[in-house]
């Protein structure tokens, strides 16, 4: 078995690591994504939980988790960029799978980048970045970019906490975000005004009458408006807005 005792090392530069069996994973071997970047896709159901520094390298890491998930779970020692394919899940919680899962804080994704990089994590074919964490997880850093690429991306809040985004979001595709919850009352926040995505914002609400989802705004001007601008979206069920404890803008 790869990685017995921490024996074995995986680098990947330009190849990828496809596991097409339905299990649990936790490497106990460091994955070195190389100059050339490498690719992880789980084709079948399970999850991939990286415990401390298992991931290290500069190069762009692709996750592919298809009916599965991946889960940072602490820091790690990865300096390069992160690219997040879901496979174009429709937009529905269903535990975390065909999502990125984090549990502690911006120091999952690795170090920050030392200038402000657009495309630091991108999102495509709906690829999602999911908060697990009791305590207000959020990614935080300055020069970390979230890009929405082709097929769009998603943010789902699963905690007790607000799930923060700090990060400035931008994309020229036009593909929405969406931003989801598991019954999460603090749901996801929104702390940039410098996004700048074309596409749709929309609060999805995949439960009943009684499940809320919310979308806060941490600032002004966080949701791309005006000219070349997508829609603000209201999913069915009950989707809301909310810009301060003070005021509350409700869709049913």
């Amino acid at each position: 078995t790869l990685g017995v005792g921490g024996k074995n090392s995986v680098v990947l530069n330009g190849g990828a690591i496809v596991a097409a069996f339905a299990a649990n994973v936790t490497p106990t071997w460091p994955i070195n994504v190389d100059t050339n970047g490498g690719e992880i896709d789980q084709t079948s159901a399970g999850r991939w939980l990286f415990t401390a520094n298992t991931i290290t390298g500069s190069g762009t890491l692709t996750l592919k988790p298809e009916s599965a998930r991946f889960q940072l779970y602490s820091q790690n020692g990865f300096s390069g960029k992160w690219v997040l394919d879901g496979s174009n899940r429709t937009p529905a919680f269903n535990n975390g799978f065909w999502s990125l899962s984090y549990a502690q804080s911006d120091i999952c994704f690795g170090a920050s980048p030392p200038d402000f990089t657009p495309d630091a994590i991108t999102l495509i074919n709906n690829g999602g970045i999911q908060s697990l964490n009791a305590v207000g997880p959020q990614i935080g850093s300055p020069t970390r970019g979230i890009t929405i690429g082709s097929g769009g991306g998603s943010f789902v809040a699963n905690g007790a906490n607000t799930f923060m985004i700090d990060s400035q979001i931008s994309g020229t595709t036009g593909d929405p975000v969406y931003y989801e919850a598991n019954n999460n009352p603090a749901g996801v926040q929104l702390d940039n005004p410098g996004n700048s995505y074309n596409g749709n914002t929309v609060i999805y609400n995949y439960g009943t009458a009684t499940f809320k989802v919310f979308l806060r705004l941490g600032a002004n001007e966080v949701i791309p408006d005006g000219p070349g601008k997508g829609l603000l979206a209201f999913s069915s069920g009950t989707a809301i807005l909310d810009r301060s404890e003070e005021h509350t803008s409700e869709l049913q």
